[in-house]
């Protein structure tokens, strides 16, 4: 843009000396040719009467102006055109598993059967804190005070900034378009991206990672209604940004929402392995004595959450460092930060500082592989929402009190968890080129 231009007050010049000289003032008029005219400031300034001269150069000064808005403009739809571009390159690339053409074909439909309650061989003999509390729900309805609530940082700004934009009020229906299948007919069996063209495609792919992120930085188990409110949000907010406007069926819906379950599924069983070795449970033997070494290690680490804290002596019942145990911060690396296209890296106002609610979902992911030692031989037991849900509950009110407890050293904790995972990645400072999504 020109550089902002500074106009001189009425009886003064800018030949340095302040003001005109009285009898400069009173001097008879100069003759036409005698016109000249110097620049400052990015500014012509005329002394003379040379009207003509005046109007002339002021006149190609506002045509350069008009040029330079011009370019201005069309460099900032260059901008945007570009990291449109970047965006589906990296989606579309073969570099991460996620993203190639048969992105999310091979996940199993949502089923009912998930919530229905099945008998767990354990249960923590001493579970966290009990108390009746409500999850955060920012899409539908209204939070509890700022200082109680687990979306106390942008994260609940920005659901609350998408909720108030549904799809059918934020563009009129007039231009909103149909969004056509790769093979101009519906295909038959389950919903999946790859049955619609690439540019709907990329669109249902990105809402996949933003609805992951929700679940895993605002509610690991929300409900159909929370669901369905959140894919209309995230669906306004990817094809506002894309430029693309298409009616979000339901089938598209469906294919967004299909991510829940499995989302935390991923985190399920990438923990198991970590767990295991980060507490030290013995895998293989069938001896007694092994039997019941796992079992008594079982029973110390679930006694009141012991698991999560940074020290703890089973004999003594002291402990320290509450949700400080390496094994969390490791584990929130590994599951959000594994590289540089990770949701954490891609995505990072979601997750930072790390939220209060994937902290508690870690330590509920965590209990659940506790749990499958509880017989001090390891049964491996599906992640139910009917038999963790309770637990996550607890979790995230103890995190609550936690962090109103100490709230500066908490808001540290989480900071410097965010900052060491995303380092760990491999990222660069502001290294998200889908930052808009934010």
């Amino acid at each position: 843009m020109p550089a902002k231009r500074r106009t001189q007050p009425a009886g003064h010049a800018e030949d340095g000396t302040g003001e005109f000289d009285n009898q400069q003032a009173l001097a008879p008029k100069p003759k036409e040719k005698a016109c000249f005219w110097r620049r400052s400031c990015g500014q012509y300034n005329f002394r003379g009467t040379n009207a003509d001269c005046a109007y002339s150069v002021n006149k190609a000064t506002s045509k350069y102006q008009e040029k330079d808005d011009h370019k201005d403009i069309e460099i900032e739809q260059l901008h945007k055109q570009l990291n449109k571009y970047k965006k589906r390159i990296a989606i579309m690339s073969t570099a991460s598993p996620r993203h190639t053409e048969d992105d999310f074909d091979q996940l199993p439909v949502e089923s009912e059967e998930e919530d229905e309650p099945q008998p767990l061989a354990n249960l923590h003999s001493s579970p966290p804190l009990a108390r009746a509390f409500n999850p955060c729900s920012v899409p539908l309805g209204e939070t509890s005070s700022r200082e109680s609530s687990p979306l106390t940082d942008h994260r609940s700004d920005i659901i609350l900034e998408n909720s108030s934009l549904p799809p059918s009020r934020s563009l009129s229906m007039t231009t909103l378009k149909v969004a056509p299948f790769r093979s101009n007919q519906p295909p038959s069996g389950r919903a999946k991206a790859f049955d619609y063209v690439d540019d709907v495609k990329v669109l249902l792919l990105d809402a996949i990672r933003i609805f992951e992120c929700y679940i895993y930085t605002i509610n690991p188990f929300p409900s159909a209604q929370e669901q369905e409110q959140w894919a209309q949000n995230i669906w306004a907010m990817v094809t506002r940004e894309d430029g693309q406007h298409y009616v979000l069926s339901d089938r598209m819906t469906t294919i967004i929402k299909a991510r829940k379950s499995n989302a935390r599924g991923d985190v399920v069983d990438l923990a198991r392995p970590l767990t295991q070795q980060a507490y030290g449970f013995v895998l293989g033997s069938e001896t007694k004595g092994t039997e019941r070494k796992n079992v008594r290690r079982y029973q110390n680490l679930t006694d009141d959450s012991a698991f999560h804290y940074k020290t703890y002596d089973a004999a003594k019942g002291a402990r320290s460092g509450f949700a400080q145990h390496k094994h969390v911060s490791d584990l929130i690396q590994k599951a959000f930060f594994k590289n540089t296209r990770a949701l954490g890296v891609e995505y990072q106002k979601y997750f930072d500082p790390i939220p209060l609610v994937t902290i508690a979902f870690i330590f509920t992911v965590i209990s659940a592989n506790l749990d499958e030692w509880a017989s001090g031989k390891y049964v491996q037991a599906q992640f139910r929402e009917s038999d963790h849900k309770a637990n996550y509950q607890n979790y995230l009110q103890d995190l609550m009190e936690w962090e109103r407890s100490a709230p500066e050293v908490v808001q540290n904790i989480r900071k410097k968890w965010h900052d060491r995972a995303r380092r760990i990645a491999g990222a660069v400072a502001e290294n998200a080129f889908n930052g808009r999504f934010l």
